[in-house]
C-alpha cells in the first residue's frame, strides 16, 4: 500500500521533507496558493493557462513522467495538480510529487487517499497575508478567516505509526513547547513527555531542521 506526505502552505521547502521521506513515502503532496499564481479555481473552464510556480531542486533520481491533472476539493472547489514521478536507484523505488494549487484547505478535502503517513507544517503564522496562511493546522482554534481550527481532521486521517513534524506554528501549545526558541539543545526531543490530543497518542521521536524553533517529529502511537 503506498504512504503519503502531505504538507500544506509549504511555500518552497520542498527539498527537506523529500529527502528525509523518501524511504518511506511514494506519494508527496505540496499544497500551497503559490503554484498556480495565486489563484483559485471555481470550474475547470477557469483553468486554461495557470502560471505554475514550482520550486526548483534536484532529485537523486531519474524523471520517470510527468503530468497536469484536477482534483475537486471542499464545496466543489477545483484543485490543479502537477505531478512528477521520479525512479530512485538507492531505493529500488519510485516517488511521486504532487504540487496542488489554491487554498491547502480545498487540497486536504480533495487528496485522492484517506490515510496520511507523514503530515507537515512549519514556518507559517495565524496572521494571514505576506507568506502566512492562516490556517491552524494543528491547533482547535481558528482565525478571523478560517474559523474552524484543522487539528482533529489531520488526526483523523493520520496512520498509526505516522508522524506529524512541525516546529510549532500555529499549533496547539503541547505541540509547540520551544516556538519561536532560537535557543534549544540538540537532544530536546528526548525531553519533551508524550501528549494524548482527541484520544491520540503522540510521541515526541525526532527533529529536523529548524524553522521558527526546532522542527519536532511527532509519531502516533495510538
Amino acid at each position: 500500500m503506498k504512504r503519503t506526505l502531505f504538507y500544506p502552505c509549504s511555500g518552497r521547502d520542498i527539498f527537506e521533507s523529500v529527502r528525509s521521506w523518501m524511504h518511506i513515502i511514494d506519494d508527496f503532496w505540496f499544497a500551497e496558493m503559490s503554484f498556480s499564481g495565486w489563484r483559485e479555481f471555481k470550474s475547470a473552464e477557469d483553468m486554461t493557462e495557470i502560471p505554475w510556480r514550482i520550486p526548483n531542486f534536484r532529485l537523486p533520481g531519474n524523471l520517470v513522467s510527468e503530468n497536469e491533472t484536477t482534483l475537486t476539493g471542499e464545496n466543489d472547489r477545483i484543485v490543479p495538480v502537477r505531478s512528477a514521478t521520479y525512479h530512485l536507484k538507492q531505493f529500488n523505488k519510485s516517488i511521486t510529487l504532487n504540487f496542488a494549487g489554491g487554498c491547502a484547505v480545498n487540497a486536504f478535502h480533495a487528496l485522492p487517499v484517506d490515510r496520511i503517513a507523514v503530515f507537515v507544517n512549519r514556518g507559517d503564522h495565524r496572521v494571514s497575508g505576506e507568506g502566512s496562511s492562516g490556517i491552524c493546522w494543528l491547533s482547535d482554534e481558528g482565525t478571523t478567516y478560517f474559523p474552524e481550527g484543522m487539528l482533529q481532521q489531520v488526526l483523523s486521517r493520520m496512520d498509526v505509526g505516522g508522524f506529524i513534524v512541525t516546529d510549532g506554528s500555529n499549533a496547539v501549545e503541547a505541540l509547540a513547547p520551544y516556538w519561536r526558541q532560537r535557543e534549544f539543545p540538540a537532544d530536546v526531543h528526548l525531553s519533551i513527555a508524550p501528549v494524548t490530543l482527541h484520544g491520540v497518542q503522540l510521541r515526541c521521536v525526532g527533529m529536523l531542521r529548524p524553522k521558527y524553533g526546532p522542527t519536532l517529529v511527532w509519531q502516533n502511537v495510538g
